[in-house]
Parts: structure tokens; C-alpha cells; sequence
């Protein structure tokens, strides 16, 4: 769930979103053979590649009253899956128009074939995403497109004063065989950068003239970016630059700019303060008021996402967001601070960048690395509140699990970075009871209790949001066939859908014939047929190149009470393992309870969500040990 309520100038991300200008190179069919050489050799060695980026270069001049943004890219398509990179988006926000577009395709005999203005579209960047938006973009697509052809375009971009780019990515999910960006500016404009290179070697100048610098850096031969399962998101491992925020020294100033924007859009009219007043005219304290006011917010406020103009990165009126019953992530929040106010509750909104947007490096002062604003409490016996009224399914008092352990600037007047709180394994557990009868022909009936808390529940209400009621029960039972690959499901109960502060419960029966096995008089089962913990099959045990970044810290509790025929003998006795690593434990037992009845118990916690590369061996062994506890033999002899 990324939200789009940004907090940052609109024109960072058109520079984001988009690629480089200068000259418009000759047809690549006459360059020199060097090149020729190179791409031979990137197409051998990348063989599953889609396509090879030639050129790709960005160089951005700062002038006293605007500034020059001119792209180039020059793409040679190797196959079908690289066809898609003939359809070009440019994104543009009012005040950064997109001229100057030239594109052509080259065939492979050296045709060249030029993209006629006409076909050159002005759109809407985001018809259905931002409900309210006049962001645009210039698309269209390369005539005469085949595999082998190369596709080359380039446009200009001019931007408000002193408008530097957040970021360059020099690396691509396919080949890169010159990646360039360049930046002339005015000795008196500080710029700073982080190169993450990810060990590709960049090449990096700076020359100082009298009254201005000129920038640039350079990679060659840069290998894709081949994705992994569970890497972190947003890029955050390819190779590229961080540049800061020209008008931001410190996080300070970051923060002054952002609660500049907000100004006196906090201020609580007589609505608002009606409205609190008959909200918590029986909260004994700041705690109980603040709930109150949070609830409110969350349940009666739509996420709805304005960016007209300044709307992008300014909160509306907090009387209008009241009125509306709608806003974006700032737009609640602002409420939020403004009924809070009323009280002589001290609340600031928190910029941070969300699980699904990727880590933010503050070492680098630039709101573009922030996607969501949420709200950070302090209350008068010195404890802190995090709150984000935008997530309809958490409870007061913590934070939905993508917001967690997240760097956040508190945009006040101190400007301080903080870490949003995390949660542990024992908050987000998954608890499972089944009961299982087997007949001597093998079959099995029974009942299985789910206790979902903490993140998990929050997964699942969230998914179930807009399902209709008389559809549930066929939904879970898809689900549950899924997770738990019996045969059938019946009569799912289902409690505390809307208990936020409670575990959320399913109660369902069920029959299958495809548990046990028979070999002869011997009748065997594995517990991982009822419940298994698929995690090993996602992680195969080779070389990892990127660290994992799983969700949150879990955990799950199996009990399996299974009664047996009379005329069935339990020839396993008593097993039991454990397993604790660095990175997670588990641990299982096998016993007979009492007559006809045994019980397999498992464990399974994992606190640890960013595992590194140096830790993947570890991280894989132990998902085989759980697995193989997953496959304890459970053996009778029919007498």
C-alpha cells in the first residue's frame, strides 16, 4: 500500500522517473568498432538480457533564474521482452515543462526512421492512482520496432531555480554500457553526494571555474540489476548517487521547509474544536484523548489523494479536510496535529519513507527520500505516541508494519531524525490448533483454530476489506487449501474481523483422504501435511548477492493433537529438536499424550528482517532445519 500523498517538490520526482540530453548522436551503424566490441561482448555475457542500454546521460545547468535538464538515451532491443522500452513516458509537473523531443528507431541495416511530432501525446500522468492531480507526461512510442533495432531519444526539461537532481541510477535491470551525469553549477550552490556504487567502479571529476563547478560522474560495462526474492525494496541496492537538497544544509532546514509549507493549514477553526470538545468530554487523560482523536481520524476520514499544484507536497486546511471527510497521508495527519492542538497535545508530523518506498540514507539532506507523513506524540508524562490515522486496521498506540523501524524526520522546529518503533516476533504471531480423528482407512476429519495477531491479522483484514460478507467463507477457504492443502473446508467461523485490539480468529472443520500413506500394514503422515513452513523453497541454498529484507519479525505456534484408529499402533514414541541460530529459533516435539492420542508441537520465530549476504548461508540452514522438522516421520502399524 504506497501512498501518494508526496511530501517533497513534485519536479524531484519527474527528474526521478525520468532519463538525459545533449546532441543527437549519429546513426549508431556508423560509430566506431569499440563500441561494436562491447556490445558483442555484454550480449554474451548477459544472455537472458532484454536489451542493452548504450547511452545513457543526464546533464543538468543551474542558472541564476532556472535550470537545464537535458536527456539522452540510446537502447538496443535484443528481443521481444525489450520491445517495451519503445514506449517512452516523460513526466512533467507545471512548472518543468518537457520540449525539445527527438526520437528515431535504427533498424539493423541503418534505416533510420524519425518519430513524427504528431505522434507525440500530452496525458494525464495519473488517471486512476492520485484521485485529484495535474501532473502530466509526454508519451509515446518508436515507430518500427523489431528485435536487433536500436531506439534513441532525447528531450529537455527546464526546472524552477536551483532544482538538483535527488538521484541518478546508474545501474538498470538490463546491461549499461555508458552511463553518464553531469552537473554545471554556481560555485556558491553547495552540492553534496553519496555515491552506493555496490562495487561497480565510478568515475568521478569536479572542475572549479572562477564562478562555477562542473560535475560528473561515470560508469561503464555495468552489469544489470538481477533481482532477488525479498530484496529490499526501492532500488535501494543498485548502483547510483544520492544528491542532496540545494535549499537544505541540515535536516533542520528540511524540516522548516516542510512545517513552513503546513504554516497556519494546522490551525483548528471552531468545527474542529467543537468537534473535540464533544469527542473527549470523558477521557480522563492525554493518552485516552489523543485515542480518541486518532480513532476519529482513522475511521471517518477517506485516503483520498489531492496534488493540485503546491497540493502535492502542502497539506490542505485542516477545517477543509474535516469538511471533505477526505485527504491524503499529510491531510490527516494535519487534522490529526490540529484536534490534538485543541487539547495542548504536542504532535508533529513524522516524513519517512515506508517499507514499500525502500530505506532512506540520511546521511543525505533531501525530502525526496520521504513518501508518507504520519504522527509522532509526546505527551506530558514523557512518553511518545507513533500513530498513522491512514491505516484503517491498526490499533491505537503502534504502527502497521510497514511504517516500522523506519528513519523518520520529525518535522518541527528541531528537525530531528528518529527511528519509527518495531514490533517483535511475539506481537506478530500466527497460532494454529488442529484436531484430527483418523479412520482406518485413512481418511481424516477434524477442526483447526487460526489466532492471528499483529501484522498477520492486519495482512489479512486488509485483504479482506472489501470482500463481500456472503463471500468470505470462500475466500479463507482458498486461502486455507493453500496454506493447509487438505481437501475440504467447512462451516469457517470467523471472530473479531473489526477487534483491531484483538487476535482475529478462524474456526473451520475439515476432511481430507490425501494426509496419510500406506505401505503395506505401516500407515505413515508428516506434520508439514497439515501445516508447513514454506520459507525453504523460497530461499534456495546458493550465493546471495543482496540482502534479504523480510516484512516484519513473525512467528508461528502449531499444535496438532491427532487420535488414532483402536486397532492402530504408535510406533514413533518420543522425538523432539530445537534450532537456534543468529537468526532465528525453532523447535519441535513428538509425544503420545494418552491413549489413541499424540501431539506434535512446533516453534518458529524469527525477530532478525534484514538478513545481509555474509548471514544468507546461516539464514538457509536454518529454514532447512525448519523444514526438515516439517518432515518428522509419524508412523502406526495396523494391527
Amino acid at each position: 500500500m504506497i501512498r501518494s500523498g508526496h511530501i517533497v517538490r513534485f519536479i524531484s520526482v519527474v527528474i526521478l522517473a525520468a532519463c538525459v540530453s545533449c546532441l543527437f548522436s549519429k546513426p549508431l551503424a556508423d560509430t566506431d568498432s569499440l563500441i561494436r566490441i562491447k556490445l558483442e561482448n555484454l550480449e554474451k555475457d548477459y544472455p537472458d538480457a532484454s536489451a542493452i542500454f548504450i547511452l545513457n546521460e543526464a546533464n543538468l545547468e543551474l542558472f541564476d533564474n532556472k535550470s537545464l535538464l537535458t536527456r539522452h538515451l540510446v537502447i538496443k532491443i535484443l528481443n521481444r521482452r525489450g520491445i517495451d522500452y519503445a514506449n517512452v513516458s516523460l513526466p512533467y509537473a507545471k512548472d518543468a515543462p518537457v520540449t525539445g523531443i527527438r526520437a528515431r528507431t535504427i533498424l539493423g541495416n541503418g534505416t533510420v526512421i524519425p518519430l513524427p511530432d504528431h505522434l507525440i501525446y500530452d496525458i494525464n500522468l495519473f488517471p486512476d492512482f492520485i484521485f485529484y492531480s495535474d501532473a502530466r507526461a509526454k508519451r509515446f512510442t518508436m515507430p518500427s520496432v523489431e528485435t536487433g533495432c536500436i531506439v534513441e531519444y532525447e528531450w529537455t526539461q527546464r526546472l524552477p531555480k536551483n532544482t538538483l537532481l535527488s538521484r541518478w541510477d546508474f545501474q538498470k535491470n538490463d546491461p549499461v554500457l555508458n552511463s553518464t551525469v553531469s552537473i554545471t553549477s554556481p560555485n556558491s550552490l553547495l552540492i553534496k553526494h553519496q555515491i552506493r556504487s555496490s562495487g561497480i567502479p565510478v568515475d568521478e571529476e569536479k572542475q572549479r571555474y572562477k564562478s562555477y563547478a562542473k560535475y560528473r560522474w561515470h560508469a561503464e560495462n555495468i552489469p544489470p540489476l538481477s533481482p532477488e526474492i525479498a530484496m529490499p525494496m526501492g532500488d535501494f541496492e543498485s548502483a547510483h548517487i544520492l544528491f542532496n537538497a540545494p535549499e537544505s544544509e541540515t535536516w533542520k532546514d528540511a524540516a522548516a521547509i516542510f512545517y513552513g509549507l503546513a504554516g497556519n493549514r494546522y490551525h483548528p477553526d471552531e468545527s474542529i474544536r467543537r468537534l473535540v470538545s464533544e469527542l473527549t468530554a470523558d477521557a480522563p487523560d492525554q493518552r485516552e484523548q489523543l485515542r480518541l482523536l486518532f480513532e476519529y481520524v482513522r475511521d471517518n476520514i477517506r485516503y483520498i489523494a489531492i496534488e493540485i499544484g503546491i497540493g502535492g507536497y502542502q497539506p490542505h486546511a485542516s477545517k477543509q479536510v474535516l469538511q471533505n471527510r477526505y485527504g491524503d497521508c499529510k491531510d490527516m495527519t494535519g487534522l490529526l496535529i490540529s484536534m490534538a492542538s485543541v487539547l495542548g497535545i504536542d504532535v508533529s508530523p513524522a516524513l519517512i519513507s515506508n517499507w514499500f518506498h525502500g530505506p532512506a540514507d540520511t546521511s543525505i539532506v533531501n525530502l525526496a527520500q520521504f513518501n508518507h507523513v504520519i504522527a509522532y506524540a509526546r505527551l506530558e508524562d514523557g512518553s511518545a505516541i507513533w500513530m498513522d490515522p491512514t491505516e484503517k486496521y491498526e490499533a491505537f498506540g503502534s504502527l502497521p508494519w510497514y511504517d516500522q523501524n523506519r528513519m523518520a524526520l520529525i518535522a518541527d522546529r528541531d528537525g530531528l531524525i528518529a527511528k519509527t518503533p518495531g514490533s517483535s516476533s511475539n506481537e506478530n504471531i500466527s497460532e494454529r490448533f488442529w484436531s484430527v480423528d483418523f479412520y482406518e482407512d485413512g481418511q481424516a476429519t477434524g477442526t483447526v483454530e487460526l489466532r492471528f495477531k499483529g501484522a498477520q491479522a492486519n495482512e489479512l483484514r486488509r485483504q479482506l476489506a472489501d470482500i463481500h460478507p456472503r463471500e468470505t467463507t470462500a475466500w479463507f477457504g482458498q486461502e486455507l487449501l493453500t496454506l493447509f492443502p487438505v481437501q475440504k473446508y467447512y462451516v469457517i467461523q470467523i471472530d473479531h474481523l473489526d477487534g483491531l485490539d484483538r487476535a482475529l480468529r478462524i474456526h473451520t472443520g475439515f476432511i481430507s483422504t490425501k494426509v496419510a500413506f500406506r505401505n503395506g500394514d505401516l500407515v505413515s503422515l508428516y506434520p508439514g501435511s497439515f501445516s508447513a513452513f514454506e520459507w525453504a523453497r523460497l530461499f534456495p541454498a546458493q550465493d546471495r548477492q543482496y540482502s534479504v529484507a523480510l516484512k516484519h519479525p513473525l512467528a508461528t505456534e502449531d499444535e496438532i493433537r491427532i487420535r488414532y484408529p483402536e486397532n492402530w499402533q504408535y510406533l514413533s514414541g518420543f522425538q523432539s529438536d530445537s534450532l537456534v541460530t543468529s537468526i532465528g529459533k525453532y523447535a519441535w516435539s513428538l509425544r503420545p499424550e494418552s491413549d489413541r492420542i499424540i501431539v506434535f508441537k512446533r516453534s518458529f520465530r524469527i525477530d532478525q528482517t534484514t538478513i545481509q549476504p555474509s548471514e544468507y548461508k546461516t539464514f538457509t540452514e536454518f529454514l532447512s532445519g525448519v523444514a526438515s522438522g516439517d518432515q518428522t516421520l509419524i508412523q502406526f502399524k495396523q494391527m
